[in-house]
């Protein structure tokens, strides 16, 4: 093993979270037990509340960046002492076992450079349904070349090959890094051995859309093409003042099927093992990312208006 490789420095940007901080350094904390991390930093962009008292009541290192999240993580990983890195978000808690797995993993390839490894965060015991069916969904996407910023590992090297995060986008920044990294010839891996523990995520619809909608304001910079499935959908819903004319021309009273149908195979596609309730929950939730993406998108074009 390389000796820059043997422990990894964990990277927490936080913005006034003091209510989850303890449970998710205190699993950091943990971790650092068996050798493999001997460095957390946290990075606070502004928090007024006591966040950085807990941090630092804790032993952790603390670092000030005012600016996005992309600035921020940038940020901890320029302050970075060891070879491996890795971003947890502030809401986000490692589970036994997380830290050793990432070293061991880096170490059995002859090229750790090229490599970039996470997973989907899991839920909390007791989450609604919202929070279930979602992640459900998510874990159940095939999709490999994009992993959440809040729970990814790789080398500091193969950060500075990539040019670490888009400080312009305060959104979808880690769709973006990893588009980049594959573009460079580095593998994107998801792996179920990093796991977590979301406690962020949305747990009723309300927040689910309010979510969605921020998470879109990065969709339309970070899409390499008008034809994404954000924008898609987004497109798609932007049109219902006219298609909807049209599908009751066509349809009748069935119109009221046949509009909810596109979002009702998408879920059939996702959760194949499902059963239909399931399915028909996710097609509830797809609804509402639609709506609230194309929100976003009229919010993007709104600012750039604003702009000129």
């Amino acid at each position: 093993m390389q000796r820059d490789m043997l422990s990894i420095s964990v990277i927490v940007p936080c913005k006034d979270e003091e209510h989850i901080l303890p449970l998710t350094l205190g699993a950091l904390i943990n971790e650092t037990r068996n050798g493999y991390i001997s460095e957390i930093i946290l990075v606070d962009n502004q928090s007024t509340d006591s966040s950085v008292d807990i941090a630092r009541s804790l032993g952790v290192k603390v670092f000030s960046c005012s600016g996005n999240v992309s600035q921020v993580r940038n940020y901890g990983a320029q302050n970075a002492a060891n070879g491996i890195i890795a971003f947890v978000d502030a809401d986000v808690e490692v589970v036994a076992g997380w830290s050793s797995w990432i070293v061991n993993y880096f170490n059995s390839f002859k090229y750790p450079n090229n490599i970039i490894i996470g997973d989907v965060y899991g839920v909390r015991n007791g989450c609604s349904w919202v929070e279930r069916i979602w992640h459900k969904s998510l874990k159940e996407r095939q999709i490999t070349k994009y992993i959440n910023g809040g729970n990814i590992a790789l080398t500091k090297r193969c950060f500075i090959k990539t040019g670490g995060f888009d400080s312009s986008l305060v959104t979808g920044e880690d769709v973006d890094f990893c588009q980049r990294a594959s573009d460079n010839g580095i593998d994107i891996v998801r792996t179920e051995s990093m796991k977590t523990i979301h406690h962020g995520y949305p747990n009723d619809l309300r927040s689910f859309y309010i979510c969605e909608r921020w998470h879109g304001l990065g969709m339309v910079k970070y899409s390499k093409t008008i034809i994404s499935k954000p924008l898609l959908l987004s497109y798609f819903v932007l049109s219902m003042p006219i298609s909807i004319p049209l599908y009751y021309k066509l349809f009748g009273p069935n119109a009221l099927i046949v509009l909810p149908l596109p979002a009702f195979i998408l879920s059939s596609r996702r959760l194949k093992s499902s059963n239909l309730f399931d399915k028909l929950k996710l097609m509830i939730l797809f609804i509402i990312y639609g709506f609230a993406r194309a929100h976003a998108l009229f919010d993007i074009f709104k600012d750039r208006i604003t702009k000129r």
